[in-house]
């Protein structure tokens, strides 16, 4: 099931045909903390493509897919389409365009509490389980490199839940979400971070190829007026950011 949001409206004084071309869909997934559908919380993602549809005049419609990987490729080639949260890519480069970058994520391997550290791409290897989410650039990461003890599931709270009952040794995923999803399922204690396989993963609000009803500039100078405000940083420090 596909669920939608009306994130913001343009003004009711606009004409029918200003609307239209200020009109836009967003596809996300349950991803928390970056996007959230269902709880007190939308996700500091989400809050700010919100906040960016609103100064913008922009109607952003969010749309919830049940399948990740599936929704990143329907963004590839649908018209007037953003797509959020996107990891930037050597190999997503050519397939979008790149809106707006909002921050950059560490990515590591985590560890139960009480468990030793992974430390080395050697001692990754000899474990038995590492969780990842389906549709992340993770997953094809670790294979690229030779893994094959991955455990892919669908959503941050199964790894969290696997990793904290001993299903899976290590999760291995961005900082941020692991954090998050610790402390939002309430579960013991903090996990250990160990090993980066590589430098910080830009994380973007996206967009299909063909996009002739967004101002795309008009979305960029919205978040920079939030970078000036204050407001992007009210956002991501109520996300622990």
């Amino acid at each position: 099931m596909t669920c939608r949001v009306v994130t913001s409206f343009a003004a009711a004084m606009l004409s029918m045909a200003t609307l239209s071309s200020l009109a836009a869909e967003a596809l996300t997934s349950n991803i928390p903390p970056f996007s959230i559908e269902q709880g007190p919380r939308v996700g500091f993602m989400r809050e700010i493509v919100s906040e960016i549809a609103k100064r913008s005049g922009t109607e952003i419609t969010v749309v919830y897919g049940t399948n990740w990987p599936h929704s990143q490729e329907e963004a590839k080639s649908r018209p007037d389409t953003l797509v959020f949260p996107l990891a930037r890519t050597a190999a997503r480069e050519s397939q979008y365009q790149w809106v707006q970058k909002v921050l950059d994520m560490d990515v590591a391997f985590a560890t139960a509490p009480g468990k030793p550290k992974v430390e080395t791409d050697a001692a990754a290897r000899t474990l038995k389980a590492i969780g990842v989410r389906d549709g992340t650039p993770m997953v094809k990461d670790l294979q690229s490199r030779g893994y094959s003890n991955l455990v892919i599931v669908k959503s941050s709270a199964e790894n969290a839940r696997a990793l904290h009952d001993g299903m899976i040794d290590a999760w291995y995923a961005p900082i941020p979400e692991i954090a998050f999803n610790w402390v939002d399922l309430k579960l013991s204690a903090t996990p250990a971070f160990g090993l980066k396989l590589d430098s910080a993963t830009p994380l973007f609000i996206a967009a299909s190829k063909n996009t002739p009803g967004i101002d795309l500039e008009k979305l960029r100078a919205a978040y920079a007026s939030m970078e000036r405000d204050g407001t992007l940083a009210q956002i991501l420090r109520a996300y622990g950011l």
